[in-house]
């Protein structure tokens, strides 16, 4: 190590250009990485929250079943999974449109807070709120009802909860009860990171022999919420200039490293010609770029984590979102490796393709 170490000492020159293109790869992969994951967080807290599976229970023939009797059922039938109603628009005349949602079980899901403590399951007038309809716990008024607010929802710069109220299903105003049974109708959407088929065929078990006429449409709504996420224009168009220049970065790479070892091709020549292996020469030259691209790794890391304290400015201007998770510095230490192997190939088959005595003559 000490001898790599000392190579890369003498071609400092080239070897800060390499790093130099070593950081502006590593650099837009791990902004254009963050930058997605925190478009990911900001699409699930869109549809209140991030699941492996989505079903939607269509509930129609709603007169012989007794509302009261819904969230004891969901908590009987759904044990791994959650189960929210669809959102209802409201406009409240204290706090203008604003969207409700019941919540049937709160297993293993419920909203992100920024304060507070929550819902109880058998909470009667307890609610979570964004934090534009209230900023801290105590007592509202919703839709002429009263309730304690147990929560504030949100979460890093997503607004997705900013106008959104949370309840227990039989907690929910008479108006939007009245609505229920006045369309005959409600929409269940049960999420679960396990498959929730046995689950929801409980459900309707339960609810069958509760009510014989209602009736329960259910559809797999999994592949349409990936599909959406994925088909966002504007997510493509930001990350697109992330990811050019990373091409552009690593082709730098490259040339650098051509011209690294052709400089070098003297060196390469008088050790194998003394014998110096193959082996130990391709050896060398890998550890000399994981080397470089490694110290890239850490300046790389350092700017963002400086950067990450600017964050929400840097988002707002841009829409570039930029933090330092450990997966992602995981992950760019993997990467490291793979651009230093793949830099390497252009000084490896030169070295192969290196006759000795040509070289020296030159």
């Amino acid at each position: 190590m000490r001898q790599i170490i000392k190579e890369v000492g003498i071609n400092r020159k080239l070897f800060a250009m390499l790093m130099v293109g070593f950081l502006f790869t590593l650099l837009p992969m791990q902004i254009a990485l963050s930058t997605q994951s925190n478009f990911d967080d900001i699409y699930y807290d869109s549809i209140n929250g991030h699941f492996r599976y989505y079903y939607t229970l269509e509930l129609t023939n709603l007169e012989s079943l007794k509302l009261d009797q819904l969230q004891k059922a969901a908590d009987n039938a759904f044990v791994s999974s959650s189960v929210i109603t669809n959102e209802f628009p409201v406009k409240d005349p204290e706090h203008g449109r604003i969207s409700i949602t019941g919540l049937l079980n709160l297993k293993i899901w419920s909203p992100p807070l920024l304060d507070g403590t929550g819902i109880a399951p058998d909470e009667s007038n307890g609610v979570i709120v964004g934090k534009i309809i209230s900023s801290h716990v105590g007592k509202i008024n919703l839709l002429g009802k009263a309730y304690n607010i147990k929560g504030i929802a949100g979460r890093g710069l997503s607004t997705a909860y900013n106008l959104r109220v949370f309840m227990n299903f039989d907690s929910l105003p008479i108006s939007i009860i009245e609505d229920i049974k006045r369309e005959n109708a409600l929409q269940l959407i049960v999420r679960s990171n396990q498959n929730p088929k046995n689950e929801i065929s409980s459900f309707t078990s339960e609810i069958s022999q509760l009510a014989k006429d209602v009736k329960i449409n259910t559809n797999d709504d999994t592949k349409a919420i990936k599909q959406a996420k994925k088909s966002s224009g504007m997510v493509k168009e930001i990350l697109s200039y992330p990811y050019q220049l990373l091409t552009i970065a690593l082709v730098n790479c490259i040339i650098v490293s051509y011209l690294w070892i052709y400089l070098k091709r003297k060196e390469m020549a008088i050790r194998k010609a003394i014998g110096a292996s193959h082996t130990r020469l391709v050896i060398n030259i890998i550890l000399q770029l994981i080397l470089c691209a490694m110290i890239a790794t850490i300046v790389s890391n350092t700017i963002l984590w400086l950067a990450g304290h600017f964050s929400s400015g840097i988002f707002a201007s841009t829409g570039y979102f930029i933090n330092t998770r450990p997966d992602q510095i995981g992950l760019a230490c993997i990467a490291t490796i793979a651009i230093a192997l793949i830099t390497s190939l252009v000084p490896i088959l030169h070295l192969f393709r290196l006759e000795p005595a040509k070289a020296l003559k030159e």
